[in-house]
């Protein structure tokens, strides 16, 4: 039988295919790199930063004086919108470049709806978020005086029923470190160090109050414990009033509160104070007019685990805190006195200051 010629066209057309397919593969490569590349200093290289905290929508009202008992007057204005410690502390990682994720719980209501909505504008990942099917959102009241004395009322609502499960769905995010603030249950802390140490994920602790229920073994050792002055007395049994008593303060936090790093955050005139077992001293303020201080030391704390985290630098990362902190003491509000990660940095050149 005499053999069919081989179709000279047939192999032209499918060499010719096989050359495009190859060329298109090689074009899509080398786009894939360029991407990486222009993006290596962007969001592939930000850190993730899991916060675990309360949330609330919050009421602030300006009344003047608190009337007498069973009184009732006119107040000068009020406020509605997105607040808490937790909320200003997502809000500040994402301003200042991290890559910023929240386990929290809401409900299902209008106040939960309008946090989702301002979480999904200032760039905080709520994924792991699930919704309380019985609580209500947290909700926080605040009154302001015309002598800049406030009182401040929460109602914890769905923040009391976040969930171990919650957490640990949180930690498939991968985060490179752990911010938690006492604003949850402490079951809730306890699981969360757990699951850190497990993975080896340093854990920034600044519970934004007193000393609770909560013992080094439960914590583990913490990668940075952040406080205000006026909680040290809760912790440590020593009153701060002078430097001497600083450090006694601190030696005495390392049998409560086992970490790497203590950052005490003591007044706008004196700065801050960090000790580390070896090393020890004060980071000066950074003095602008302050307006309204609400909000400051979360943005402090998150601004000093931005930097830590960036730099590795204790000292550098707690001046820049310092930095953070007066920026938004000089603004009005909670969340609006966020300052950004550029707003910093060109605060920092134009006042030529030298982070150490």
């Amino acid at each position: 039988m005499q053999k069919k010629p081989l179709n000279k066209r047939f192999f032209e057309k499918n060499a010719q295919m096989i050359f495009t397919n190859l060329f298109v593969r090689d074009i899509i490569i080398i786009i894939a790199i360029r991407l990486l590349l222009l993006f290596a200093k962007g969001v592939f290289l930000m850190h993730r930063i899991l916060t675990i905290s309360g949330v609330y929508m919050c009421l602030r009202a300006y009344v003047g004086n608190i009337p007498m008992r069973y009184q009732e007057k006119y107040g000068e204005g009020f406020e509605f919108l997105p607040g808490g410690k937790g909320v200003v502390a997502a809000a500040a990682f994402s301003a200042l470049g991290a890559d910023s994720m929240l386990c929290a719980k809401m409900a299902n209501d209008a106040n939960g709806k309008t946090l989702a909505e301002f979480f999904s504008a200032a760039n905080v990942s709520c994924r792991y978020e699930s919704k309380a099917k019985t609580d209500k959102t947290g909700y926080q009241l605040t009154i302001f005086e015309n002598d800049s004395s406030w009182r401040t009322v929460k109602f914890a609502g769905a923040n009391m029923a976040l969930t171990a499960d919650d957490v640990e769905s949180a930690f498939t995010c991968m985060p490179d470190a752990v911010y938690i603030q006492k604003e949850v249950p402490d079951k809730i802390i306890i699981e969360a160090c757990r699951l850190a140490h497990e993975k080896d994920i340093p854990i920034f602790y600044q519970p934004c109050g007193p000393r609770g229920e909560l013992t080094p073994a439960m914590l583990g050792e913490l990668e940075m414990f952040i406080v205000d002055a006026e909680d040290v007395f809760s912790y440590s049994g020593v009153e701060m009033r002078d430097f001497e008593s600083y450090l006694q303060a601190c030696m005495a936090l390392e049998s409560r509160v086992r970490a790497k790093k203590y950052v005490v955050r003591i007044d706008d005139e004196r700065g801050t104070f960090i000790y580390d077992s070896k090393f020890h001293n004060i980071i000066e303020p950074h003095t602008i007019a302050t307006v309204d201080k609400g909000g400051a030391f979360e943005i402090f704390g998150a601004a000093t685990v931005c930097e830590y985290l960036k730099s590795g630098n204790f000292r550098r990362s707690v001046t820049y805190g310092n930095i953070a902190y007066s920026l938004s003491a000089s603004r009005l509000g909670d969340v609006d006195s966020i300052p950004t990660a550029n707003e910093i940095d060109d605060h920092i050149k134009e006042n030529g200051i030298d982070l150490g």
